[in-house]
């Protein structure tokens, strides 16, 4: 994990331009419609671990990593504050509660 005054790599692409948005990168493929009978995330994959036990469960740690600004931790992992930036549609999110942090391959298709 970088440190707080260290830019992640979305900040990277943000900086530098590095190819196309991610927005761009489907064209050509199929579209069908989405089915997700009997697909309940929660009962198939549980809820966010700290698996090195440091007290940041899996999606504080990828916030504080891909941070554009970091955000103010405070108290047991709370984060408050803070910006990122979308590569999907070259967007910039102010704040931890706009961002899902997810798959490229959503869990109900996995």
């Amino acid at each position: 994990m970088s440190s707080m005054g260290e830019a992640g790599p979305a900040l990277a692409a943000a900086v530098v331009g590095v190819g196309e948005h991610a927005s761009r990168g489907g064209d050509g493929l199929a579209v069908a419609a989405e089915d997700r009978t009997g697909y309940d995330r929660e009962q198939s994959f549980g809820g966010w671990i700290d698996a090195d036990r440091d007290g940041y469960n899996t999606r504080m740690e990828v916030l504080l990593e891909e941070a554009v600004e970091p955000p103010a931790v405070t108290g047991r992992c709370t984060l408050s504050g803070g910006r990122w930036y979308s590569w999907y549609d070259d967007t910039v999110i102010d704040g931890p509660r706009g961002i899902d942090i997810d798959h490229l391959v959503p869990l109900a298709d996995a």
